[in-house]
């Protein structure tokens, strides 16, 4: 009964903090007005991750929930994935490191490992992924952990591949266009948060 009880005040607390934050752009991090599909859509999102991540998963959970739902808002946005999101989804990982719940080396390889993947793709693609692609995927690494944070990359990566084909399959898009890459790496956090909470 207390879990559940934690979670409600969770899923209140967080639905509260995404409401004022994306009712405004600078607390986003983003620079154009916000529209009220994704203000809508984003405070139920972040309601989501403060209730639902601490029944699977606990706080730490739901915190690197709610920023990547954040993060998602943003690259949605503007296009960009500023660092405040970042920073709070790797600061889960610095948490669980320092409590013992996660290894420190495989932690960190995995964070680099993910890291060197898509700031090798960001170089080779030149304009495919942007660079707060490669900063939020450092994240998710570090944040995650082993092996959860290789699931969420590779979740979001195969989400977004599917995405992609479907709007070139529907003639939506066309093999030059870009897309953001932000709302499914959010996505795979999600996921694998779901599927195997750290």
């Amino acid at each position: 009964m207390m879990l559940w009880a934690e979670a409600v005040l969770g899923a209140l607390v967080a639905g509260g903090l995404g409401f004022v934050v994306l009712g405004n752009p600078r607390a986003l991090g983003v620079e154009p007005p916000i529209p009220t599909r994704i203000r809508r859509a984003g405070t139920a999102l972040a309601l989501l991750a403060g209730g639902l991540y601490i029944l699977v998963g606990g706080p730490v959970a739901a915190v690197e929930a709610w920023a990547a739902v954040m993060a998602a808002m943003a690259d949605i946005v503007d296009r960009v994935i500023p660092h405040r999101w970042v920073l709070l989804l790797a600061l889960g990982g610095v948490f669980r490191m320092a409590t013992g719940s996660l290894g420190w080396l495989p932690t960190i390889l995995l964070a680099a490992a993910v890291g060197t993947f898509f700031l090798v793709v960001y170089m080779l693609l030149r304009g495919g992924i942007g660079f707060g692609d490669v900063k939020l995927g450092t994240a998710m690494g570090l944040g995650l952990g082993w092996p959860l944070g290789l699931d969420a990359v590779v979740y979001g990566l195969l989400a977004g591949g599917v995405f992609g084909a479907l709007l070139l399959v529907l003639r939506r898009a066309r093999a030059r266009d870009s897309m953001a890459l932000g709302p499914f790496l959010a996505l795979g956090v999600l996921i694998a948060l779901l599927v195997r909470p750290g």
